[in-house]
């Protein structure tokens, strides 16, 4: 019985030691993977900072362009106002409402438009002999001053 006793202390010892070294040949593949995986972590982390930071500055930037452009829209607010508050453009925005009502005139009643072209001819050919200085008297005189009359050969006459 005692080779029997040796034979399995002997298995004993023998099977602990296999144990042991697949135990430790385990333990020491853990610990490399464990290494990589922290080292991964580490790679992770500095992604993530380097992330950050760069969502944080082009955070910074918009901001920075929207407060800009807060800042030209309110000058340029101001710019309006003051424009609409200049001498004259009471006139021109009287003006361009006499033309959109000429407008919707011309479009939309039979009788308006060819009265309205055969004036606004007249009043071409009168302002071009005005800035052509054959009209050296209505250039001063407005055409009411003579009595407000259409006919132009009275006017003309005068010169």
């Amino acid at each position: 019985m005692d080779s029997m006793e040796n034979f399995s202390i002997e298995s004993f010892l023998i099977g602990l030691a296999v144990g042991l070294v697949i135990a430790l040949i385990l333990y020491i593949s853990q610990l490399i993977q464990r290494a990589h995986l922290k080292k991964e972590m580490k790679q992770l982390k500095k992604h993530l900072h380097q992330k950050m930071d760069l969502d944080a500055e082009a955070t910074a930037n918009k901001r920075q362009q929207i407060e800009q452009l807060k800042m030209e829209n309110e000058n340029l607010r101001i710019s309006n106002q003051a424009l609409m508050q200049k001498p004259g453009r009471k006139e021109v925005v009287t003006y361009q409402v006499y033309q959109k009502a000429v407008d919707i005139l011309s479009s939309s009643m039979v009788g308006f438009s060819p009265a309205w072209h055969k004036a606004l001819q007249e009043a071409e050919v009168q302002i071009k002999e005005i800035e052509e200085g054959k009209s050296f008297i209505r250039k001063i005189l407005p055409p009411s001053f003579f009595g407000g009359g259409t006919d132009t050969t009275d006017e003309h006459t005068q010169e």
